[in-house]
């Protein structure tokens, strides 16, 4: 972002990310004991296997995005910045993620 940002003062800034979040391995997830409603993509490249681990999937934490947003200063302090949700059409039913360690609900 910074050789970005520095090219021009008026950038705007696209995050993007998925509707929910993904792991491989072992280690801890962020909303992985909540019960979720992601699909399974036939598509999908990641997999459990042997190099990469289990593969996982939970709900956004929303949370967790916006401390990463926050500890980089070139995106916290762009003016102006929107954030990009994909793979909405992963989700059955309503869309749910967490905010402050609550469930938020979305309709269909």
């Amino acid at each position: 972002m910074k050789n970005i940002a520095s090219m021009d003062d008026n950038i705007h800034v696209y995050l993007v990310t998925r509707a929910y979040q993904t792991r491989h391995g072992n280690g801890i997830m962020t909303n992985e004991n909540i019960p979720h409603n992601i699909l399974i993509d036939t598509n999908e490249t990641n997999i459990t296997n042997e190099y990469q681990g289990i593969f996982k999937r939970s709900l956004l934490d929303l949370d967790l995005l916006l401390y990463a947003i926050d500890k980089d200063d070139y995106i916290r302090n762009a003016v102006n910045k929107t954030l990009v949700i994909t793979c909405l059409d992963h989700i059955e039913n309503e869309y749910r993620f967490t905010l402050d360690g609550n469930i938020v609900y979305c309709g269909q």
